[in-house]
């Protein structure tokens, strides 16, 4: 892999019964970097996130993360997590009963004596949640936060839990602009820190997000890339999705 690569997918397909899904994808993402994945219905984004984070098998292909030599295969969203592969879901995938705190470490709460330490567990995430500028008390019940903030804790949380790359599955499409703004100030300091490295799939009614590189997919046959070049993308659904991609 070349330098400051963090993932790499070459070669990727995947059939279902009659339906080629995925045709000889190749897909490269690098440190810092922010993609945006987009294509029609059908066109495969979904099926490609799919395949990396375990969901589904794949036919043929290899993919490679930073600091593995060999190539992997998950075989689960749980095993791609290990991997330092982490999705968050337009559907935040969170317990609305329980506080901030204890959605950001549920699973591997901070223990004392064989019980949960609750004021270690409350002030490690308050200095998580201030660290990315996300201003909610960690006692707070996460059925009262905004589906904007509940997104961004499910980011904290794979932040903390270390993840290489963050997997956004269209991150504003329940947004109001306002909402959309919060997000993307939170993707850019991510960014900025180089934090993990991200991209977002189906983007949509996102009024300007910087990105590092568009990569659209056409029916599961190619993915091009325009890595380096600097884009505002503007996604409007008007009947069939249009784009708008200006240049910096």
């Amino acid at each position: 892999m070349e330098q400051n690569v963090v993932l790499e997918m070459r070669d990727i397909s995947k059939n279902f019964t009659g339906v080629r899904a995925l045709s000889h994808v190749d897909f490269t993402l690098r440190k810092g970097e922010i993609h945006a994945l987009m294509g029609e219905n059908g066109a495969g984004k979904s099926t490609l996130i799919k395949v990396l984070t375990g969901v589904h098998e794949f036919e043929s292909g290899t993919i490679h993360m930073a600091g593995n030599s060999n190539a992997i295969i998950n075989h689960s969203p749980q095993e791609a997590q290990a991997n330092g592969i982490s999705t968050v879901y337009q559907e935040v995938n969170l317990c609305p009963n329980l506080t901030v705190a204890e959605n950001l470490f549920i699973g591997r709460e901070p223990r004392k004596m064989g019980m949960i330490d609750w004021k270690q567990m409350n002030e490690r995430s308050g200095k998580l949640l201030e660290s990315l500028d996300i201003h909610v008390p960690p006692t707070q019940m996460l059925d009262e936060c905004s589906i904007a903030i509940q997104q961004m804790i499910a980011i904290a949380r794979a932040v903390d839990m270390k993840c290489q790359v963050l997997i956004l599955d269209e991150p504003t499409s329940s947004l109001d602009d306002d909402e959309v703004e919060k997000l993307f100030v939170l993707m850019r300091r991510l960014r900025d820190e180089e934090k993990p490295s991200m991209f977002d799939f189906f983007i949509y009614t996102a009024p300007e997000m910087e990105i590092s590189s568009l990569l659209p997919i056409s029916w599961s046959r190619y993915m091009q890339s325009a890595t380096g070049l600097q884009f505002f993308v503007m996604v409007n659904l008007l009947g069939n999705m249009r784009r708008k991609i200006f240049r910096e």
